[in-house]
């Protein structure tokens, strides 16, 4: 059994167990690969369906998609709120 040159790290160096979070995000980055590929696959939701259906499917994969979109920026919001409410503490304790 060979390695990818890819899979190897160097000696002493242990690879990070993934959170769920990760492991759920690679497996849908290598879906989306896997079906931009070209390949004959289907994806699975759209398989077999009617072209109404696929549509429903892709409408509702895009209200995901805004969804986490906008879950996201929530969190760089409160980040960003977050520092400044810690600068401007920081200001009256020189102050």
């Amino acid at each position: 059994m060979s390695t990818a040159p890819g899979n190897v790290l160097p000696e002493g160096i242990e690879r990070k167990k993934k959170s769920g979070w990760a492991r759920s995000r690679a497996r849908k980055v290598r879906k989306v690969a896997q079906a931009d590929s070209g390949k004959p696959q289907q994806n699975a939701e759209t398989a077999q369906k009617t072209p109404r259906q696929a549509g429903a499917v892709r409408e509702k994969d895009i209200k995901k998609e805004e969804a986490q979109l906008k879950r996201e920026q929530e969190v760089q919001v409160a980040r960003a709120e977050k520092m400044r409410k810690m600068e401007e503490a920081k200001m009256t304790r020189e102050q």
